[in-house]
């Protein structure tokens, strides 16, 4: 197991010092990813209804919407 944690630690040192040896290429592409995320922001929708949180054919769906229909009859 030691060995195991031991290849991990020298992974992550290795890659720390790559990150400071190159960090304004690392910081350009952080900000690079940062801004790809951020331009897909304008698209996210949030659908908060008690309905979205229901499959299509549910049960309890359907006699929801059924008992919404019969009371806007009435």
């Amino acid at each position: 197991m030691s060995a195991i944690r031991q290849r991990l630690e020298q992974g992550f040192e290795v890659l720390a010092l790559t990150i400071w040896r190159f960090r304004w290429l690392s910081l350009a592409l952080m900000i690079a990813v940062a801004a790809a995320l951020a331009s897909g922001m304008a698209k996210l929708e949030f659908d908060t209804s008690n309905e979205a949180f229901l499959h299509k054919d549910d049960p309890t769906l359907l006699r929801y919407t059924g008992l919404a229909d019969s009371t806007a009859s009435v």
